[in-house]
């Protein structure tokens, strides 16, 4: 299931603790539900107050900028994202966790394929390695 981020302090604590990886047409941000639970930015033996449950769920929020095109062209590319996301959990490819995904480009449209490819290597990477960005 996908659930949209909508509320400021889970803005605010995925920017904080999110692992951050970039590819050639998408950037992502990615903090996993156990780390999202365990989190508390002053004290790190409790848990954040304000972390929501750990539901098994992808809590998704998508940056689609003015540049990539007109709004049919941007909410194709948010539903194509969302479409992938959704496979990827089903096929047990990405952890549930709360995530960010700015596009970068899509012009030309990348293959259905591909743009799953992208998804499914930046969202390994970034819950499944240190914390440090990657460059790129």
């Amino acid at each position: 299931m996908i659930v949209p981020v909508s509320r400021r302090h889970e803005f605010e604590l995925l920017r904080r603790l999110g692992a951050r990886r970039s590819g050639p047409t998408l950037a992502l941000t990615a903090v996993t539900a156990a780390d999202w639970a365990a989190a508390d930015l002053n004290r790190p033996d409790a848990p954040h107050t304000l972390a929501p449950t750990v539901d098994g769920a992808l809590h998704v929020a998508f940056a689609i900028p003015a540049a990539l095109g007109p709004a049919v062209v941007r909410n194709r590319a948010r539903r194509r994202l969302r479409a992938a996301l959704r496979l990827l959990h089903a096929e047990g490819r990405i952890e549930p966790g709360w995530y960010l995904i700015a596009c970068r480009r899509l012009s030309p449209p990348l293959p259905f394929d591909e743009l799953m490819g992208e998804l499914s290597r930046l969202a390994t990477s970034a819950t499944g390695s240190s914390r440090d960005s990657s460059p790129g």
